[in-house]
């Protein structure tokens, strides 16, 4: 059977969800739903992902996200390689986790409101809780809307401003409206059971018809996308070059972690501008380095908190142009 095509936009806003194998119920353990939740956080931060929600059920999650330049794919795939190593290790056993990969749904933003509603009551449709037991349930960020919990992963009043919802108790009156057959539930049971076919991408794009085919082209063109890097014959030694003269330091230096702020900021400047501007992997500046993918995504990170930062990347830009 052919998968489901997996379309990748950035901006958007995505329904995730994925199901454990039957026989496991991997969720039903409290240090593998604390872990979901840490490591949650670790990979939106590391590809720049914002959660609007999430829910964890006895044998499934779902996530409401919303995507910036990076691939929902690579994130998602990091993400549960990790969570499924993990669920292993505690459960003392090998062999697959999930039953299949990730699914993946594109909504309009003015359906986010109906979206939420639909994650958060997923546990309560699935008769594993009640919309009470809900309101404290901390593995489902229903809890947080309610006042209950707090988590660093969900900003609630930026995300109820984003619904259109100004109170908890309007919140909350929307959450109990509840209607199995309304149409972004119906929607999402019918792409999940792949009523409409496995060749049409567009039928998993919720919205109106130009939201879709928007969505459809940003796609397409994503696919069509060649690196700046192989566009303007770029190499990183180039890059590596250049980014040492303009701080007037050694070939070598480079190569060499330590204290030495002039070595640091060199670092950051370097993989900042094979990533964010060449479009370099991450993978591969950590190879040019000789350091792992982690050092490069804090290398990153760093550098986006220097205050100077534009006018140093630019005049490494100038000496390569």
């Amino acid at each position: 059977m052919s998968t489901k095509p997996r379309i990748v936009a950035p901006g958007v806003i995505y329904r995730v969800s994925a199901i454990g194998i039957q026989e496991l119920q991997i969720f039903k353990n409290e240090e593998i739903k604390t872990f979901f939740i840490k490591q949650l956080a670790k990979t939106l931060n590391k590809y720049d992902f914002t959660c609007y929600a999430f829910s964890i059920s006895l044998n499934q999650f779902n996530l409401v996200l919303h995507s910036n330049q990076q691939s929902i794919s690579l994130a998602m795939q990091h993400f549960n390689s990790i969570l499924a190593k993990k669920i292993n290790k505690i459960l003392e056993r090998e062999g697959t986790v999930l039953s299949t990969r990730f699914n993946s749904i594109i909504v309009e933003d003015d359906r986010l409101k109906e979206l939420i509603r639909s994650v958060h009551l997923e546990s309560v449709v699935l008769g594993e809780l009640t919309l009470e037991q809900l309101e404290k349930y901390k593995f489902c960020s229903h809890s947080i809307f309610m006042g209950n919990n707090s988590s660093d992963l969900i900003d609630k009043e930026v995300v109820l401003k984003k619904m259109g919802i100004d109170s908890k108790e309007e919140y909350l009156q929307y959450i109990r409206n509840i209607d199995q057959n309304d149409d972004i539930t119906s929607k999402l049971k019918s792409i999940n059971r792949a009523k409409q076919g496995f060749r049409k991408p567009q039928l998993y794009v919720i919205g109106k018809a130009e939201f879709v085919k928007k969505v459809i082209e940003l796609d397409r063109c994503r696919r069509l996308q060649i690196a700046r890097y192989i566009n303007e014959f770029v190499e990183m030694k180039t890059i590596h070059e250049k980014v040492v003269k303009s701080l007037s330091m050694k070939n070598d230096d480079l190569f060499r972690a330590g204290k030495s702020n002039i070595r640091s900021k060199a670092r950051e400047i370097f993989v900042t501008i094979c990533k964010s501007v060449y479009e370099f992997s991450g993978a591969d500046a950590a190879r040019y380095l000789r350091v792992t993918e982690a050092a490069v995504s804090r290398m990153i990170s760093r550098f986006r908190n220097v205050e100077n930062k534009e006018y140093l990347i630019q005049k490494v830009l100038e000496e390569i142009v």
